[in-house]
């Protein structure tokens, strides 16, 4: 659990418009907090796997804007649905020949580039590559940052609805670049995380069923920016590093009330990761809340064979087995914690033991 943060800083696909939505550090004028909207996608549902428009010969560099833009246009306009399978959709991954106009990209918006110069930019990229999953990537980032701006300006219903517009394209982008890309865990990750900024929990959910019903084609191995594999071929890494995701996700529903949301990742993830510490914890913390302690202790005394040094869940463990009245094993719990030898969960053990000896003995 402590890696939480230091991963966040990894999903790179949200790399800086993720920041520019919620502080004013880049020095841009209008960047300030933004308020949370609530996106819903009002697009009729569908099964069928969309089909993105073909991209422009990149001999053709020259291509007339007003053509790139229809292109563009085409792409925001398809019904989009998560498919109920995802290992259906064929893998489509192409050479990240683009990383330039990537690299570049980050620069002109961490620069503060005015909006209009960066879709320029983007257009001029789309017409030369067409449809990679860098351009995904930033038209994601771009269409974000985009609505975030206008939002601070608008003083209409006209101007929400071109705020909403943006927001849908920014959805689009990922979308689409997930189902032509599905390898690609990044622009998953990148759907989900503007989802649950915006409060959109319903379609973050459904996103990371599909995310989960593609791991069981794809063996847990992903790609992320420019294609690159997903920790190489260190197996370990990628349980490790994929469970943190959908842990930061657990906490998130949590955090937000949506319950019966953190308990599907969480016991999803133990249908493909059974012995994994994080994920136990996660759906034992998940029963908790609902206040349901019978369920949540077996997952954590699973947890904790696995790990018995995993002091997070050793204190999670002698809690709930003194709110359940087995003061026997909380008291052994809170021993051990006190046998760690680290500072924070010695105290906390020294002051369980107090309370479960007066629980225990309270004619003492």
């Amino acid at each position: 659990m402590k890696n939480t943060i230091c991963f966040l800083a990894a999903v790179f696909i949200i790399l800086f418009f993720a920041g520019c939505a919620t502080t004013s550090d880049s020095g841009d004028a209008g960047q300030n907090e933004t308020p949370v909207l609530s996106w819903n996608d009002a697009s009729s549902k569908s099964s069928a796997t969309p089909e993105s428009p073909a991209p422009y010969s990149a001999e053709a560099p020259e291509t007339p804007k007003n053509l790139v833009k229809k292109g563009l246009d085409d792409l925001f306009d398809g019904t989009r649905h998560w498919p109920q399978n995802t290992a259906s959709i064929p893998v489509t991954m192409n050479p990240a020949a683009d990383t330039q106009y990537w690299d570049t990209f980050k620069v002109m918006v961490t620069g503060g580039s005015d909006i209009d110069e960066i879709e320029d930019y983007l257009l001029s990229w789309y017409g030369i590559y067409g449809w990679t999953p860098e351009f995904y990537a930033a038209c994601h980032n771009f269409y974000f940052q985009k609505a975030t701006v206008l939002l601070e300006t608008a003083t209409s219903e006209d101007d929400i609805q071109v705020v909403y517009e943006n927001l849908d394209r920014c959805f689009a982008s990922c979308f689409h670049g997930s189902m032509q890309y599905p390898e690609r865990l990044d622009l998953w990750c990148g759907y989900i995380h503007a989802a649950n900024m915006l409060g959109d929990y319903d379609n973050a959910e459904s996103c990371i069923q599909a995310i989960f019903d593609r791991l069981e084609y794809n063996g847990n191995n992903w790609y992320w920016t420019y294609n690159e594999p997903f920790y190489g071929d260190d197996q370990e890494a990628h349980e490790r590093e994929f469970v943190q995701i959908m842990h930061d996700y657990v906490i998130e529903f949590m955090n937000a009330g949506f319950f019966d949301y953190s308990a599907y990742v969480s016991e999803r993830l133990l249908t493909f990761f059974p012995e994994n510490v994080i994920a136990l914890n996660d759906a034992a913390l998940t029963y908790l809340y609902a206040g349901e302690l019978e369920t949540a202790r077996p997952y954590l005394e699973r947890a904790n064979a696995a790990d018995p040094e995993d002091l997070i869940v050793l204190t999670n463990l002698a809690y709930v087995c003194e709110d359940l009245g087995d003061y026997d094993a909380a008291l052994e719990y809170a021993n051990m914690m006190i046998m760690s030898g680290e500072e924070d969960y010695v105290d906390r053990g020294i002051k369980l033991c107090a309370e479960l000896n007066q629980l225990m003995y309270p004619d003492k």
